[in-house]
């Protein structure tokens, strides 16, 4: 388990692993602004023995940063939707799933068959842009990393990629979507993330397979994982988590996809989830010492 193995003190959520999107889900989604509450409830969770983190979409920086912010450093986080596992505290990938080569030269057709997409390449330690606009300049506003502008997609590095995202209005979006979604066995995986975006990851790769990962490195049980989104590039970590949450203001087609609803971002939808997963758990424990006295 390295050195990221649990503790054997009897704390009553030792051996749980919670994750949490932070977009619309641990922060506001206009404004990223966090619910005191939140910190709170987190502070709570791992004072009981419970480890917490979150799962991004956003860049390394960008995670260290809010990690840094929560004081979760001594916790690795999920970066780039499930393309990596980032140990902050050493400041390493523990795990890296960069997109193929086949899915990297279907990434340029679809710039070149849609040619007024704003195109984005995530790298670990740098941001790439094509065809740049407002709409991929500032929603790569947390990355915190370098930023490389190009005017050739012959100009772009050709390995490498965490993520891919294409920015566009929505009928043109729409048109990549119902393109992508056509093809088949794609050398990709694709997700949205916003009503304006639509993101590529390496296939077989989210959120929900980096938190599998990352109870593996930290030597968890599956069934002891939870973890709460609000859009659709968090329907794999709720497909993975054994406990699931989404905030009320989530769009009704991903709620259906939760075991849980709590209140909206802006008033504590993390603080809530791990109030629920609290009693869950101490209920479950009760349950079981009861069943060992009969």
């Amino acid at each position: 388990m390295g050195n990221f193995a649990i503790s054997a003190a009897a704390q009553p959520l030792s051996g749980w692993l919670c994750a949490s999107d932070v977009d619309g889900t641990l922060v506001t989604a206009v404004g990223a602004i966090m619910p005191r509450r939140n910190r709170t409830a987190i502070a709570r969770f791992r004072a009981l023995g419970g480890i917490f983190t979150i799962a991004s979409g956003r860049s390394i920086p960008g995670v260290v940063h809010k990690m840094r912010q929560l004081r979760l450093l001594d916790t690795p986080a999920i970066v780039l939707n499930g393309g990596g596992v980032y140990d902050c505290e050493k400041r390493r990938l523990l795990r890296y799933h960069p997109i193929p080569e086949d899915g990297v030269k279907l990434a340029f057709e679809l710039c070149e068959r849609f040619p007024t997409m704003q195109f984005q390449v995530h790298m670990p330690k740098s941001t790439h842009f094509f065809n740049v606009g407002i709409l991929n300049f500032f929603g790569s506003s947390t990355d915190r990393q370098p930023r490389h502008f190009h005017r050739s997609l012959a100009d772009f590095p050709q390995q490498d990629w965490g993520k891919c995202i294409f920015y566009g209005k929505p009928n043109d979006l729409a048109a990549l979507k119902a393109y992508c979604r056509s093809l088949k066995n794609p050398p990709l995986s694709f997700m949205e993330s916003s009503g304006v975006s639509f993101e590529i990851v390496a296939p077989g790769v989210d959120k929900g397979s980096a938190l599998l990962e990352l109870a593996e490195i930290l030597g968890i049980d599956p069934a002891h994982t939870a973890g709460i989104g609000n859009y659709d590039n968090d329907a794999g970590l709720l497909a993975r988590a054994a406990v699931t949450a989404a905030p009320s203001n989530s769009p009704e087609s991903f709620k259906r996809l939760a075991q849980h609803i709590v209140s909206t971002d802006s008033k504590g939808a993390v603080a809530d989830f791990l109030e629920i997963l609290e009693h869950e758990v101490l209920t479950q424990n009760s349950a079981k010492a009861a069943a060992s006295l009969q």
